[in-house]
């Protein structure tokens, strides 16, 4: 799976990358790429006020915002990791568009760049998870 992240500021592009996250499906794929825009969103969040998510995935943008079920169990764990990172958020700084992929061109231009990288553990492994979610279990403060 390609994927590629692009991060605008007033119509200027001001940061992308892409890489390569290995074998999966579509779906996986979009989920990924929201986690991976979620963790930038978590670490400039001092510098912007608010933050919008543009995604090229209807389904993916319509079960973050909650309007549709992740109903894959597949897709769960992605849809929790998802969740935890923007649970680390303030309420309200991110939103999630859906724009259609003829749209979101550079994106998609750089995940399929992303696929002729070779495959990149992303920084998002299970023990992180699981770190995260015993932090956030023992009601802790979470600062990454």
């Amino acid at each position: 799976m390609g994927i590629g992240l692009v991060v605008t500021c007033l119509g200027k592009e001001i940061y992308s990358d892409c890489y390569n996250a290995g074998l999966g499906t579509v779906n996986i794929g979009e989920w990924t790429g929201l986690i991976e825009a979620l963790d930038y969103a978590r670490r400039v969040q001092n510098k912007y006020d608010k933050i919008t998510i543009v995604g090229d995935s209807q389904l993916v943008i319509r079960q973050i915002n909650g309007e549709y079920q992740v109903k894959k169990d597949r897709l769960k764990p992605l849809q929790s990791k998802a969740l935890l990172i923007l649970g680390t958020l303030p309420i309200g700084k991110v939103s999630f568009v859906w724009n259609r992929r003829e749209l979101n061109k550079r994106a998609d231009e750089l995940s399929k760049l992303g696929l002729e990288k070779e495959h990149e553990e992303s920084w998002w492994t299970s023990l992180k998870i699981l770190e995260m979610a015993e932090i956030l279990r023992n009601n802790k403060i979470l600062r990454l």
